[in-house]
């Protein structure tokens, strides 16, 4: 009788007799209406962990990026003759790319993508636009980098440590 009552059912919740969900059941039970919106940790699992972990470090990249190229600019204003008011990020993201604060938005834009409406050919299209865009800036920010300045490190890469 357990199983022709829709135990069977993909999901085991009764959906084949329309009875409600356990949880459904024990809300009504103890007088309260049937809960509409699922808790915040429902089908929460290890690959919504690991795009919530990439979401957030990409954002605590990129804010600690753009703290280090306000840190250089202090100053602000008009140069000294002959001196540039620029001068070349250093520490942490800066020691391995010239422009990290691009490739932390690329990584967070792809945690929360995943994480909340998947990828489809629309989002992928975006997504490939923003890093077009972004590469190519960061391209030309290496580019005037080691123009502007000669002892800048050579060991940087574009954006993407060992690939660009």
């Amino acid at each position: 009788a357990f199983e022709a009552a829709g135990a069977g059912t993909a999901l085991g919740d009764g959906a084949a007799t329309g009875s409600p969900r356990s949880s459904d059941a024990t809300s009504m039970m103890s007088g309260g209406p049937p809960s509409l919106l699922p808790t915040l940790l429902d089908g929460f699992g290890a690959r919504q962990g690991l795009c919530l972990a990439l979401f957030i470090f990409g954002n605590v990249m990129q804010y600690q990026s753009h703290c280090t190229l306000a840190s250089i600019r202090k100053g602000g204003g008009q140069a000294a003759p002959g001196k540039s008011k620029y001068s070349v990020p250093q520490g942490l993201w800066f020691t391995h790319c010239s422009s990290p604060h691009y490739l932390a938005e690329i990584l967070l834009y792809v945690g929360f993508i995943t994480l909340s409406t998947g990828w489809g050919a629309d989002t992928l299209l975006l997504m490939t636009m923003v890093v077009m865009n972004l590469g190519l800036s960061a391209g030309m920010t290496h580019q005037w980098y080691k123009a502007t300045f000669k002892t800048y490190p050579k060991a940087r890469w574009a954006m993407v440590p060992l690939i660009y």
